[in-house]
């Protein structure tokens, strides 16, 4: 988050130098921010290791986790953003990541995942209140794309669904083989995707269904 911010500074930086500080300041207090954080955090460095988890319950990994993200926003609204967007984390235990080590042989949704997701956006939430709370205000809102995320993923037909295949000729990592497509054949040279593709097109980051194609076939 530090590089991002840096990254900010350098960017103001070079708007002064282009259209002077007066518009500046109006660009920067007339800019929707929009920022998304956590989810990473929560996948990959919560479950994924151990340490992590004797360390930290869920609730406070999760406060851990808002306090950062609090500090963040502080800096940000410091460099003078006035309208701050900040996305909730989706159901995260839907992503294949989590699907695959908290899904079951199923590789349904990860409940434990996605009800970390929810402990985390409640307490993201009642950290913006506190800073819009604060003098000066810090204008900050929470929008919710935990709800309606999850209902395409639950309900896709209510979407419209169009399934395709694609063949996938890609080099395959480590964790993608372990996470991704569980019980990789050394023999395979491609993948055929099965997908569901909803008209909402996030539809299509969840369902995902791999067949294994041989050499040969």
């Amino acid at each position: 988050m530090m590089d991002q911010l840096q990254m900010f500074a350098n960017y103001i930086r070079k708007l002064h130098d282009i259209v002077g500080r007066n518009e500046t300041d109006n660009i920067l207090n007339n800019s929707l921010f929009f920022v998304a954080t956590g989810s990473d955090d929560l996948v990959d460095n919560y479950f994924l290791y151990p340490i992590k988890i004797i360390q930290y319950d869920i609730p406070s990994y999760a406060s851990y986790l808002v306090s950062k993200a609090s500090a963040f926003i502080k800096e940000l609204h410091g460099f003078g953003a006035r309208r701050i967007v900040i996305l909730s984390l989706p159901p995260v235990g839907c992503m294949p990541t989590s699907r695959t080590l908290g899904g079951g042989k199923n590789r349904a949704c990860a409940r434990l995942h996605n009800q970390a997701a929810k402990i985390f956006n409640k307490k993201l939430s009642a950290a913006l209140d506190s800073l819009r709370s604060k003098s000066p205000p810090v204008n900050a809102v929470l929008a919710d794309i935990y709800s309606p995320l999850l209902d395409v993923i639950e309900n896709p037909q209510s979407y419209g669904n169009l399934s395709f295949q694609i063949d996938v000729y890609a080099y395959i990592t480590f964790i993608t083989k372990q996470l991704c497509v569980p019980l990789l054949p050394s023999s395979l040279t491609k993948i055929h995707l099965q997908i569901s593709l909803s008209r909402n097109p996030i539809t299509f980051l969840y369902h995902i269904k791999p067949t294994l194609s041989q050499k040969g076939s």
